[in-house]
C-alpha cells in the first residue's frame, strides 16, 4: 500500500445540500463545516496560520446563480454581489424557498474566494462581472 500526504484536512470535499424538505437532517451538518473552517491547521504549503478548509455556499436565487464565502472572523458569509455579509440564518432562509436549495462544500483552503466570489480571478465579484468567463475582459 502506498500513502502520501495530500496537505488536506479530512473535512475537505465534504458538503451538505440544504432544501426546504431536509432541514432537520442536513441542517445539523452545517455547524460542523463551519467549525472546521475556523479550526487552525498546519499546512505544509500555506503554513501554520491556515484553517482546515474554506466553506462556500452556492444557490440559485430567483434564477440567478449566487455564491457566498464563510468569513470565520465574523461568522458571516460574504455574498458574490459585493453586498454586506449575511448571517447563517439568512443563508439558510434561501434554502427554505420552494424550489431553491443551498449547497455548502468544504473546499481546500485558499480556494474559497475563487469558488464562491470571483471564479475568473479578475478582482470583480461574480454577480457584478460582465464577462465572468474571460479574465482578460
Amino acid at each position: 500500500m502506498l500513502a502520501f500526504d495530500s496537505d488536506l484536512a479530512p473535512i475537505v470535499g465534504q458538503q451538505v445540500t440544504l432544501t426546504e424538505g431536509n432541514a432537520a437532517s442536513a441542517g445539523p451538518r452545517i455547524p460542523l463545516l463551519r467549525a472546521r473552517a475556523e479550526q487552525p491547521f498546519t499546512s505544509q504549503i500555506l503554513g501554520p496560520t491556515a484553517a482546515e478548509c474554506d466553506l462556500v455556499a452556492h444557490a440559485t436565487v430567483h434564477g440567478v446563480p449566487s455564491g457566498w464565502l464563510f468569513l470565520p472572523t465574523s461568522g458571516t458569509y460574504q455574498p458574490d454581489d459585493g453586498g454586506a455579509p449575511v448571517g447563517d440564518s439568512a443563508l439558510r432562509a434561501v434554502a427554505r424557498v420552494p424550489g431553491q436549495r443551498s449547497r455548502s462544500p468544504a473546499c481546500r483552503r485558499a480556494s474559497g474566494v475563487r469558488m464562491a466570489l470571483d471564479r475568473d480571478g479578475d478582482g470583480i465579484y461574480n454577480r457584478r462581472d460582465r464577462c465572468p468567463a474571460d479574465p482578460g475582459c
